[in-house]
């Protein structure tokens, strides 16, 4: 099962990776005197020793393969990373422009402008957050026909499970191309999938 189709983060690189952090072990046992001064003895549970021992690259078994990006709207793709340090700048000149306590409105327009002209990145956000507004329930749509796709498509090349995931797609040179010519033949089989890639301007992957 796919995490999230319906948005993909734009990929930073062919591996990024990322650490997992356990949740839900037991509390660390803490003793002691209270309202002394002395050292306290704390023991971490087994659970929690255990915990510690987990796999830093245990979410990258969670991603999506890089390809995946061919098959979604262009909308459904976030540069958080660049939209944050945009915001970071635009904050930073508010802060400037109203050091003194004021925002005319001439101070109001300058930061628009700055928004438009210098923060492209915000700018497409909004706009795509206005597309998949407007096509909500079609990008619904396509995004259950795709994950219903991917599935049939990992089951067609012997991808039965997350160990499966791991060895053959992501660790597979370039995320396992043959399972991306399964999916994108399966696509081409599914009349509607195809009348949602035209209407959500998905570009048809080439074989």
């Amino acid at each position: 099962m796919i995490n999230s189709i319906s948005t993909v983060n734009h990929p930073s690189g062919n591996r990024a990776r990322s650490s997992y952090a356990a949740i839900g072990a037991q509390s660390q046992e803490v003793t002691g005197q209270p309202g002394t001064s002395g050292a306290y003895t704390v023991n971490i549970s087994e659970q929690a020793k255990l915990a510690n021992k987990i796999d830093k690259d245990s979410l990258e078994s969670y991603r999506l393969p890089n390809w995946m990006i061919d098959f979604v709207p262009k909308q459904s793709i976030l540069n958080s990373a660049q939209a944050i340090q945009e915001t970071r700048g635009h904050l930073a000149m508010l802060e400037k422009i109203t050091a003194d306590g004021e925002f005319s409105s001439a101070d109001k327009r300058f930061m628009q402008d700055h928004l438009v002209h210098q923060s492209p990145v915000t700018r497409n956000m909004h706009a795509d957050a206005e597309f998949r507004m407007k096509y909500k329930n079609e990008l619904n749509e396509y995004a259950e026909i795709l994950r219903h796709a991917y599935d049939n498509a990992k089951q067609a090349n012997g991808i039965a499970n997350r160990d499966d995931y791991i060895n053959k797609v992501l660790n597979a040179p370039d995320d396992n191309l043959a399972l991306r010519d399964s999916l994108l033949k399966k696509l081409l089989e599914t009349p509607r999938a195809l009348e949602l890639m035209d209407m959500l301007g998905i570009d048809r992957p080439s074989g």
